[in-house]
């Protein structure tokens, strides 16, 4: 649990800091430490955030949240990889090519959204509620 904790708390604040960087949240989210080179604000952040959520609920219920969060940004990746496939989006060179590459995210989405179904419905409106509110300031900072 430790590891997983460690790997967690050093990795997914990357996120913060691509959103940042990339002007949909503060700038701050952005600052590299000088000597470390690291994100420090949102590694930062994102501990204070982990650290408020732990210390407010159970860990059982922690565990579905996060769970149903991560299936969220789940079936987001297999509808981004539905759709590059069927676009033929190319980086550079020829992609690797899989069979039945069109189907598989959609099989993967399905199954996605059949663990999604099993969720409570308090745990689905919180999720909706954060998308929404992430949507929302998407679309605040883009215009």
């Amino acid at each position: 649990m430790l590891g997983y904790l460690a790997g967690s708390l050093l990795g997914s604040p990357r996120t913060l800091f691509a959103l940042g960087r990339d002007g949909f949240l503060p700038s701050a989210f952005a600052r590299v430490h000088p000597r470390f080179r690291t994100p420090w604000v949102a590694i930062a952040a994102h501990a204070a955030a982990v650290a408020v959520g732990a210390l407010s609920g159970s860990f059982e219920r922690l565990v579905v949240m996060s769970n149903v969060a991560v299936l969220a940004v789940y079936l987001l990746c297999a509808a981004a990889a539905w759709r590059l496939v069927r676009e033929d989006v190319r980086e550079a060179g020829a992609p690797l090519r899989l069979p039945g590459e069109t189907v598989l995210p959609l099989l993967a989405g399905g199954l996605v959204l059949w663990i999604l179904a099993q969720a409570t419905a308090e745990e689905l409106v919180v999720t909706v509620a954060v998308a929404g509110l992430s949507t929302a300031v998407y679309l605040l900072r883009r215009h």
